[in-house]
This record gives C-alpha cells, structure tokens and sequence, in this order.
C-alpha cells in the first residue's frame, strides 16, 4: 500500500464516523462491531474505502473481523502492509 504512510489515524477515525449506523465516540479501541454498531458489510464498505486510500489491498489473510475489531487493529495491520517485513527505518 503505497499512501499507507500517510494515512493517519484521524483519516481513519473520519472514514469510521462516516459509515456507522448511529453516533457515538470513536477511540482507537472502540470495538467495531460492539461499540459502534458495524456489521459485516460496513466493515466491507470501510476496509474498501482504507484500501482506496491507502493504493493498495489488504491480502484474504489479513481480512479476519477479529483482527478488524478496533481502529487500533486496523492501523496496525495497514502499517504492517507499509512495512511486511517488520523492517525499522534506520534514517
């Protein structure tokens, strides 16, 4: 995913808030499902619209809703797409 370096925490948070049934306070550990009222075909809709972002896709390995459950996972797994190997940046 080649924009995933710029993609922020609050981008995502925002694209959260525009797709929930209801409002409610989003937190990066707020639970999707129960917390914030996603489904499964929100949860499509969101990862579609993360992946437009981002330039990329996430692998059918990545796709789990548990490991999709929060906001917190979701930028862990897009940053795992930025950097697979786990490589650090020395510069």
């Amino acid at each position: 995913m080649t924009n995933s370096e710029r993609f922020t925490e609050e981008k995502l948070i925002e694209l959260i808030e525009a797709r929930m049934p209801f409002p409610a306070t989003v937190g990066l550990d707020s639970h999707l499902f129960d917390e914030l009222g996603f489904d499964s075909m929100l949860l499509l809709d969101l990862i579609v619209a993360v992946e437009q972002e981002c330039d990329g896709q996430f692998s059918d390995e990545d796709l789990s809703m548990d490991g999709l459950s929060t906001p917190r996972k979701l930028m862990e797994l897009i940053s795992r797409q930025n950097n697979p190997n786990g490589a650090k940046d020395d510069a």
